[in-house]
């Protein structure tokens, strides 16, 4: 789009000149140009729930519902060299002494669960709560797992966010989360064998989220 600014003052939408060469618009004027692209979603009905009739309104509700991105979230967790920092506390069900491996954007390191044990996390408590709307997850080993990716705000009860479909020869995730709330406490969580002598161990490289 270009805008044509008269200079000598401030001008209203209406009154800016707007050059529709490139974009096909009908309009010649800014307001006229965001009016006519408004009013060319017609009716973005019932969209979960609620009628979406502008275009920065069904953004949001994207943003919301995870399929785009949100601009305006941050990493929340610093690099990590031991269990704790000025933003929160590291807990894991096992070997915490080597969790901030996990956390401290080293592909060269990594955190194991406990040998042959279930029902194994790994997580980050907040000092203040984080809207996480984005995960990633670089992992190793061997074997096909599924983890979920939850949030609680008392360390007991439990709200799925994500579930992680790991494959056999390790990746990389990184994905949005559809999440609108604020929690202290996340992690990733199984209730499988993540790590059996000689196979089946999951390497937990980086763990990292995003949001605000």
């Amino acid at each position: 789009m270009i805008f044509n600014m008269n200079a000598g003052g401030a001008s209203t939408a209406d009154k800016v000149k707007y050059d529709n060469t490139e974009s096909g618009l009908q309009a010649t004027e800014v307001q006229g140009a965001i009016d006519e692209v408004n009013n060319s979603l017609g009716d973005v009905s019932t969209i979960g729930g609620s009628k979406y009739t502008s275009i920065i309104s069904l953004l949001q509700k994207w943003i919301d519902d995870g399929i785009l991105t949100d601009p305006n979230m941050s990493a929340l967790i610093p690099t990590m060299t031991g269990t704790s920092s000025e933003v929160g506390t590291i807990f894991a069900s096992e070997d915490l002494s080597n969790a901030y491996k996990a956390f401290d954007n080293n592909d060269n390191t990594q955190w194991l669960a406990g040998a042959s044990a279930t029902n194994n996390y790994i997580g980050f408590n907040f000092n203040e709560s984080k809207t996480v709307k984005k995960i990633l997850f670089k992992y190793g080993g061997f074997g096909t797992k599924t983890l979920k990716f939850q949030a609680s705000n008392n360390n007991s009860t439990w709200i799925d966010l994500k579930t992680l479909n790991l494959t056999s020869d390790g990746g990389t995730i990184e994905e949005n989360v559809v999440n609108e709330k604020a929690y202290t406490y996340y992690r990733l969580y199984t209730s499988e064998i993540i790590h059996v002598s000689g196979s089946g161990s999951v390497k937990f490289i980086t763990l990292q989220m995003y949001g605000n």
